[in-house]
């Protein structure tokens, strides 16, 4: 039986290939790659998974995307339970062992290697974390006593988590943030299960869906726009009803008063 043959992974953060002899830049010299690219091989159609390192380099171990694995930043997480190939290389038999920058977010600061020779050069806990919620932010607008904040791990489960927050009709309004459009399915189970919260909760809950760009899932019943409207040291917004069954499309101007948040005359929209 052939005996498997040793592999080294080298990567680089923040380099470009462009800027190597290897592929061709005139002035810069990298004899050593120039060398394992003329005794294998060179592959002119990679790319990485994500712009930043961190998640880049998740993706790169894990063998899936950022939105499966929700690292989504240099802050997120690496969950300890996403094998790596490191995990499956020892299945196999092999030694395996790091070196060098990882940025390993979380308490598992080996991801299937069996020893690490250096620390990392990045905190490993959630300081780079943002904070979840601002409560001296909110104040102008809302108690914050009256928010509970969610942030499940896995993307997919935001939706889920929506959905029974809404079956329960145990709260007036529910708000998430995702980061791209929902399929009619999914919208069409949020309104099965806001129909369930109002027929045997105490409220009837409504369903706010956060996504970028014009907001064009399907199904909802309204889609909604705000953008800054500010004039000078004075607060303001300006609301677009977008879609709304037969409603016409209309706006708002949405300013702020010591009792907080208050709609001004329809403004108009331009054609």
């Amino acid at each position: 039986m052939p005996k498997p043959p040793n592999i080294v992974v080298i990567m680089a953060d923040q380099l470009a290939p462009q800027f190597t002899g290897t592929y061709g830049h005139a002035l810069v010299k990298t004899p050593h790659m120039d060398a394992l690219a003329a005794s294998g091989r060179r592959f002119d159609a990679a790319y990485c998974n994500a712009p930043l390192c961190a998640p880049s380099r998740f993706s790169f171990m894990s063998g899936q995307l950022v939105t499966r694995i929700a690292a989504y930043d240099n802050a997120s997480e690496f969950p300890a339970s996403v094998p790596t190939f490191a995990h499956y290389l020892r299945r196999m038999g092999y030694r395996t062992c790091l070196s060098g920058k990882m940025h390993f977010v979380g308490p598992d600061q080996l991801h299937g290697f069996e020893e690490r020779l250096t620390t990392d050069i990045y905190p490993s806990d959630f300081g780079w974390t943002p904070d979840r919620l601002n409560p001296d932010g909110m104040l102008r607008f809302a108690d914050p006593g009256r928010f509970t904040y969610l942030r499940p791990r896995r993307p997919e489960d935001v939706l889920w988590c929506m959905e029974e927050a809404l079956r329960s009709g145990a709260v007036p309004l529910v708000v998430v943030d995702i980061p791209a459009p929902p399929a009619l399915t999914p919208v069409r189970r949020l309104h099965l299960a806001a129909e369930t919260g109002a027929a045997e909760g105490k409220l009837h809950p409504l369903g706010l869906l956060l996504c970028p760009g014009d907001g064009g899932a399907q199904g909802v019943e309204s889609r909604w726009h705000m953008a800054g409207a500010h004039q000078g040291d004075g607060a303001g917004w300006r609301l677009t009803r977008a879609r709304a069954r037969t409603a016409p499309v209309k706006s708002w101007l949405v300013g702020t008063k010591k009792t907080g948040l208050h709609l001004q005359s329809p403004a108009r929209i331009s054609a």
